[in-house]
Order: structure tokens, then C-alpha cells, then sequence
């Protein structure tokens, strides 16, 4: 089973040079994004700010970030992800803002499942991530979800990268050759080799020790952080130990990450909002330290 899109495929679904459905449009319609950015200048009698323009929002005018006046252009969302239109084997499954709308967002899924183990699969979840701050382009996040427990395993690799940008540009075939470099990266080939080598590989530590290096404490540790970590520990073991879809790799190092990775893809003590949720799924996808501790 192919592991990545290859280039022929991506060539295949980008063939058409005009927009197909206009899908995009209706999606930030419907998710209320398909406000515009506007500026202004900045007014403020104690600070120089002469080369300095605000970006706000259209339809709130909330504030999304001070940009500089000489080289930044502002890119509306639909601009910004007007090419997804023509990534045809691509599914969009949500679109959403954070912070006030200073970062929007498209998350969809590759049509193409990565077995890792036998009926247990990856699916190739990719987020598109546009900012108003004038700090970066559109950021393109590889998140790889393990469908039989919806957990994220977003791992930095020694030899691979999971993230890459492209500028804001009105020229929709150098969107499509850059994103085209991005999804056939060999992110997902070396890291479903990487889970493999853990699913086959017996821990060499008890589970306890695992966790005592994982979230170490020392003597001038509060009473409240001590707390907080040995219940982290608690819910971590749990889930190694006897959480149902972990039960054939428990004893493995694939069944250690598994633990960590449920834990912090779930975090369900703390999903209190939609916010959360989202807040949790990037945290993640940017890549977590935990995880890749």
C-alpha cells in the first residue's frame, strides 16, 4: 500500500486550470469566514509608527495584528485557500479560527489510509493555516490521526518534516507545485518505519520507570504541580495499561507512546470548550514536546 501520494497522482488530481466546484467559498460561508481584512493606520501619540498599518476583520472589525506598511499585502481567506478547490483527492472535513480570527484554518483528509499493523490504520490529516499577523505564510501541517483510537502521532523525525509553508501569493500553480513538495515529503513513509520498528520492540523499562523520566520531579517540586504530574502519570498508565485498542502492543514502546499520545490528543478534564479542542488538536499537530519527549 502506497505510504505517500506520489507525484504522478498529485500531477493527475491538480490536472484542471480552472476551479471545479468552488467548494472552498461555500465552506467559509457556511463556517462564517468569509470576512475580509481591512486596514488602518495606527494612531498612537507615543509610539512611532509611521511604516505600521493594523489588520482587523470586516465583519467585527476585531483586531488581527500591526503589519508593516512597506512590503505586507493583506490575503482574505478565501484567497489564501482558494487552491484547495483543485486538490481532488483531498476531503475537507472542518474549517475554523483562532484567536479572535488572527489564524484561520482548513483541516482535510488525503484519500489514502497507511496500515501500520494489521486492521489498524493512519489517516493523513493535513491543516492549512493562514495568519493575518503578517508573521507567516500558509502553514501546511501533515497530521497523521491512528483511526482506531482517533489519536494524533505527530513525531519530529530526524530526516523528515511534518510542516512547511508556502507564500502569500496570487499564482495558484506555484500554491499547488509548493504543497505538491509538502504532501509527497517522505514524512509518512519514515513514520509509519518508525512505528513499526516500536510496535516490534518489547519495553525495556517498566511502565512506572517510563513515566518517572517521562515527567521527573525534584525536591523544590509545589505541592499543586506535584499533584497535577502524578495525576498525569495515573492517566497515562491507565490507558497503557489497559485501554482496549492498546491491548496488543501493552508491552511494547509502541504501547508506551500510545499511552502518551491518547493523553494528550484527549485530554477530556480539559475540553471544555470548542476552543480547547481546537487549541489541543494544533497543539499536537505543531508538535507536541510530551510526545516527542
Amino acid at each position: 500500500m502506497n505510504s505517500v501520494i506520489t507525484d504522478k497522482a498529485l500531477l493527475e488530481s491538480i490536472r484542471n486550470t480552472v476551479n471545479p466546484n468552488g467548494k472552498i467559498k461555500q465552506i467559509l460561508t457556511e463556517t462564517g469566514l468569509d470576512w475580509t481584512v481591512l486596514q488602518k493606520p495606527v494612531q498612537d501619540p507615543y509610539i512611532a509608527v509611521d511604516n505600521a498599518l493594523i489588520n482587523y476583520r470586516s465583519d467585527t472589525n476585531g483586531f488581527l495584528g500591526i503589519v508593516s506598511n512597506s512590503h505586507y499585502r493583506p490575503v482574505d481567506n478565501l484567497e489564501a485557500f482558494e487552491f484547495i478547490d483543485y486538490l481532488k483527492d483531498f476531503s475537507i472535513e472542518t474549517a475554523g479560527e483562532m484567536n479572535g480570527g488572527k489564524e484561520v484554518f482548513v483541516i482535510g483528509k488525503i484519500n489514502n489510509q497507511v496500515e501500520i499493523d494489521k486492521n489498524d490504520y493512519l489517516d493523513e490529516y493535513v491543516s492549512f493555516v493562514h495568519g493575518h499577523n503578517g508573521k507567516r505564510g500558509i502553514q501546511i501541517i501533515i497530521s497523521p490521526i491512528r483511526m482506531f483510537c482517533t489519536n494524533q502521532i505527530n513525531l519530529m523525525l530526524k530526516h523528515s518534516s511534518f510542516s512547511s509553508s508556502v507564500r502569500h501569493t496570487g499564482d495558484i500553480q506555484k500554491k499547488l507545485s509548493d504543497i505538491r513538495k509538502a504532501l509527497n515529503s517522505n514524512y509518512i513513509t519514515s513514520l509509519v518505519s518508525e512505528l513499526q520498528t516500536l510496535r516490534n520492540k518489547k519495553a525495556d523499562i517498566p511502565v512506572d520507570e517510563f513515566l518517572d523520566r517521562l515527567l521527573p520531579v525534584d525536591d523544590i517540586i509545589t505541592d499543586r504541580k506535584l499533584n497535577k504530574t502524578m495525576l498525569i502519570k495515573s492517566q497515562i498508565k491507565d490507558l497503557i495499561l489497559y485501554k482496549d485498542d492498546n491491548q496488543n502492543y501493552k508491552d511494547t514502546m509502541f504501547g508506551y507512546l500510545n499511552g502518551v499520545a491518547d493523553y494528550i490528543s484527549h485530554k477530556k478534564v480539559q475540553m471544555r470548550s470548542i476552543d480547547s479542542a481546537k487549541n489541543t488538536f494544533f497543539n499536537v499537530a505543531r508538535n507536541n514536546t510530551l510526545l516527542n519527549k
